[in-house]
């Protein structure tokens, strides 16, 4: 079967118009993501469908997924109406302001949608509101940065993923200043590398990489191999009880058909973000002895990012962390001029 953003458009709206004659509590359902905003929202044949749901009361579970094809999967957030309150601070939350700005809507139920987007809209990318979500991610970087100077090893995945997560939320200050929504998971590099360019940032990428390669970046060969050791750990990952609610058993294939897509792209490299990401997240149940575990640790070895110099990746981090900074001061400068 053919499958296009038009054939994953249709899929939402036939999983929407299912639930919503079963469930009388929802008030809007929209999509968000690649599907909504992409004209090519598959990447290596494969796309998850991102979903919010939002109901009138707490819905019981926050996040599901569910498995359509091998290849496709529904990504579903489900929200309470009370975390949209209050109304006039919409538009500087870094989360929700972005994806409501232009989400395709599905399904609304009365008017609570339509006041949303009306305290949303009318000056959603007024300079001062977009510095304010710029500031939220950047200062929620910093936080993380902060817990890594009284952290152990980098050896310790939960010491690896707090690294990234800093990494990945300073990255998103910078780009927030277009008013578009976060970097995408495993688009992550190239949308950096393009968005940041638009800022006239034109160093923000090989910064960044740096941050994930303190070495001279390895062999295509290489990250094929890291590749088929992600598989294992991954399923390692799924075996065990309770798995990562991240490592789905939906989204193996969407993980592997864009690592695959990024490794045969001019900048293989760009599959760090993901691989890395979901690596850690992959072997951060697993013991230290297990071989899937030492696999992880030997790659990190490899970029740099191990015991001597993770202390140099913090600093280089800090570095980034203050760039950003500097270029939100700028921007600021700008505005009261």
């Amino acid at each position: 079967m053919r499958i296009t953003r038009k054939t994953l458009i249709q899929l939402a709206e036939r999983e929407v118009l299912k639930r919503t004659q079963q469930a009388h509590d929802l008030e809007a359902v929209y999509l968000i993501g690649s599907v909504a905003t992409q004209e090519a929202p598959l990447l290596g044949g494969s796309a998850d469908i991102d979903l919010v749901f939002i109901h009138r009361q707490q819905p019981a579970a926050r996040h599901e997924r569910v498995g359509i094809s091998p290849d496709i999967h529904l990504d579903i957030i489900h929200r309470a109406t009370r975390e949209y309150e209050p109304l006039r601070e919409l538009r500087t939350n870094a989360q929700l302001a972005p994806e409501l700005y232009a989400p395709q809507v599905l399904f609304k139920s009365g008017f609570f949608f339509d006041r949303l987007q009306a305290a949303l809209l009318s000056a959603y990318a007024a300079p001062p509101n977009t510095l304010a979500r710029a500031r939220q991610f950047l200062a929620a970087g910093r936080d993380r940065w902060l817990e890594l100077q009284f952290s152990g090893p980098s050896a310790d995945p939960g010491v690896l993923g707090r690294y990234l997560e800093a990494a990945g939320l300073a990255a998103n200050a910078l780009v927030a200043l277009d008013n578009r929504p976060p970097l995408g998971e495993r688009r992550f590099l190239p949308e950096l590398a393009r968005r940041a360019n638009a800022l006239h940032q034109e160093t923000a990428y090989a910064d960044f990489l740096r941050l994930l390669c303190a070495q001279p970046l390895p062999p295509t060969e290489e990250l094929a191999d890291w590749i088929k050791e992600w598989e294992a750990a991954w399923q390692a990952a799924i075996e065990r009880k309770p798995p990562f609610h991240r490592l789905h058993p939906a989204r193996r294939n969407y993980y592997l058909g864009g690592f695959r897509a990024l490794l045969a792209d001019e900048r293989p490299h760009d599959l760090l973000w993901p691989l890395l990401l979901t690596w850690t997240q992959a072997v951060s149940g697993l013991a230290d002895d297990q071989p899937q575990r030492e696999a992880w640790a030997q790659a990190l070895h490899r970029l740099g990012l191990l015991e001597d110099n993770f202390p140099q990746q913090i600093a280089a981090l800090d570095a980034f962390l203050d760039q950003v900074d500097i270029l939100l001061e700028t921007y600021e400068n700008q505005i009261e001029f």
